[in-house]
């Protein structure tokens, strides 16, 4: 008689079992993922930013003397842009809440960009 740990259970052919009737239930579930709305005055937030941009959506709070030049994909220069602190409003999951944009550079006919290194730390 062979032993429950003996290889040749493992390797042999398995016994031939009674068969067995089963039923079997699909579900088809469709999503569609390319339905959304969005609304057009949104912030971005760009993985390999090091640092923000204040655009028209964001209000200024205060201003520094300094000015910083932000270059992007294919040489894009901003030249020259102010150092500011600004506010704006955005939505969390209970209410309406204030955000202040500190050593954010103003661009005032653009979008505000945020970089996610600061969000995900604060």
């Amino acid at each position: 008689m062979k032993k429950p740990a003996d290889i040749c259970n493992i390797l042999s052919s398995p016994k031939k079992l009674k068969s067995q009737k089963r039923r079997i239930n699909q579900h088809f579930i469709r999503y569609d993922v390319s339905r959304h709305s969005r609304n057009v005055f949104e912030s971005l937030v760009d993985r390999g930013a090091n640092g923000g941009i204040a655009g028209s959506d964001v209000r200024v709070i205060a201003r520094m003397d300094r000015v910083v030049d932000v270059t992007g994909i294919d040489n894009h220069q901003m030249v020259n842009l102010l150092i500011v602190t600004a506010g704006g409003v955005t939505q969390s999951q209970r209410c309406k809440i204030l955000i202040i944009l500190h050593q954010y550079a103003r661009f005032p006919n653009g979008k505000t960009i945020h970089p996610s290194l600061q969000i995900e730390a604060f």
